[in-house]
């Protein structure tokens, strides 16, 4: 066997090594290929059950807060609810609605307005209820129970809070603020005004 013989033998060989050696390459890349497609289908289809849950649940909330506005509007009482943009209602009870005047103590015709609206919200799943006090700028006299404006509309809200656990709401779904004088409603400068200022705000926000 001479030399050019061999030398194209050990091509043949180099060749067929080399096409065997290409082709399990080209296999490992389809499959490789294959598993990321897989991937990406079950990826695809889960963000997809994910995505039409959630808007399943913001479709329920958005129909339970629809439902709470308009029975609280159809209640037919002395206070203004009304939806925010965010979607949340709000509740604004004037001080003369909830307290004897000069008072932190609800009194029975607030309680009365409490009950109304725990039994319309107690019943319900999705939803925290933020109650938020307000007051006007008039100091608080010396010798009073309460030290300032924060203070005193600290507990009324606080007031606000317990009877309403009283009537039913699960106390975990609700939150206490007290804001004092910061976020009037109207100017303080206008005695008639100032009243509006003196309030406690109920806001029920859904809850996904």
């Amino acid at each position: 066997m001479n030399m050019e013989t061999v030398a194209i033998k050990k091509r043949q060989v180099s060749w067929k090594e080399n096409w065997k050696t290409s082709h399990q390459e080209s296999a490992t890349w389809v499959l490789s290929l294959s598993d990321l497609m897989s991937l990406l289908l079950i990826f695809f289809l889960v963000w997809t059950t994910l995505k039409f849950n959630e808007q399943t649940i913001n479709d329920s909330s958005s129909g339970d807060m629809i439902k709470v506005s308009q029975r609280i509007k159809g209640m037919m009482m002395e206070f203004s609810p009304l939806s925010l943009d965010s979607g949340n209602i709000m509740v604004v009870l004037q001080d003369e609605i909830l307290f004897s005047s000069g008072s932190f103590k609800i009194s029975e015709d607030g309680k009365m307005v409490l009950h109304k609206i725990a039994s319309i919200l107690k019943n319900g799943d999705n939803f925290r209820l933020r109650i938020i006090g307000h007051c006007d700028n008039v100091p608080i006299v010396k010798g009073k129970r309460f030290n300032s404006n924060y203070e005193l509309s600290l507990v009324r809200a606080s007031q606000v809070a317990s009877q309403l656990i009283l009537d039913g709401i699960d106390p975990r779904k609700i939150l206490v603020q007290g804001f004092g004088e910061l976020y009037p409603a109207e100017s303080n400068k206008i005695i008639k005004k100032r009243r509006f200022n003196r309030r406690v705000e109920l806001i029920i926000e859904p809850v996904i």
